[in-house]
């Protein structure tokens, strides 16, 4: 995936984990100016082709352009062949290298470079909203925030593994949102949004926020966006009003 813009810088962060070079494509704000007093939210966003990294785009132009001008400067990481996958040993040892790869150089990589505030936001959709929910379970204190849309299928012990890390850090204060169509091949997928809503339900502790949301007539590829604009919406009015346990606003 190329710049296409002036707005836009491609790097290439060396992993000691990979083995292999993971590429990581900025995309600043209009108006960003780093010598300048202001701070940027930051959402990491993984990129499978050109096209998923240009819906992710027009999402985040238009919250930076809107009335609220919540400056976002998206990280998009491209997407490493097997990198993300959860399952058996070798696929979640291949999870935990890349997860390691993000809070070892590509964090600390874009906090030097750019004026990044607090907020760091991961999201993630289909088998990246899966890799989502495993970044949550196994490194909370990393991000301030997951947006999990429309997660692909998943048959291992994902949702024990959350439901564990809530239990064991009452004091945690942390942004969750995840949602799932109703079309399509979306029912194949409901029953991994169902467990993640149930375990936050039973054991998100009172800093943890968080909000389910079923979108109607929507289908797997339509909650790509949509999902990410509800979620950020949802999470910059968290950040203002705490959401009451039944994750409703």
């Amino acid at each position: 995936m190329e710049p296409s813009d002036a707005r836009q810088t491609r790097f290439a962060t060396e992993s000691r984990h990979l083995g292999t070079p993971w590429h990581v494509t900025v995309t600043l704000p209009e108006g960003y100016n780093a010598a300048s007093e202001g701070r940027y939210a930051l959402l990491l966003h993984f990129a499978f082709d050109q096209e998923s990294y240009e819906w992710t785009r027009e999402v985040v132009d238009e919250f930076n352009a809107g009335e609220a001008q919540h400056d976002i400067i998206l990280a998009s990481l491209d997407y490493v062949d097997g990198s993300v996958e959860v399952g058996d040993e070798q696929a979640s040892e291949n999870a935990n290298k890349s997860l390691a790869h993000i809070e070892d150089a590509v964090l600390p990589f874009l906090r030097e470079e750019y004026r990044v505030d607090g907020n760091v936001i991961f999201a993630g959709w289909s088998r990246f909203g899966r890799f989502a929910t495993y970044a949550l379970a196994r490194k909370p204190e990393l991000f301030d925030a997951a947006i999990v849309r429309s997660s692909a299928p998943d048959d291992s012990d994902l949702h024990y593994r959350v439901r564990e890390m809530l239990e064991s850090k009452p004091q945690l204060e942390l942004f969750v949102y995840h949602s799932i169509g109703t079309e399509g091949n979306e029912a194949d997928r409901r029953p991994i949004f169902e467990r993640l809503k149930q375990v936050l339900q039973g054991a998100a502790p009172n800093g943890v926020r968080w909000k389910s949301e079923v979108i109607e007539g929507a289908n797997h590829a339509d909650t790509f966006s949509l999902g990410l604009r509800s979620g950020l919406s949802t999470y910059f009015e968290a950040s203002e009003q705490l959401l009451d346990q039944d994750g409703e606003p």
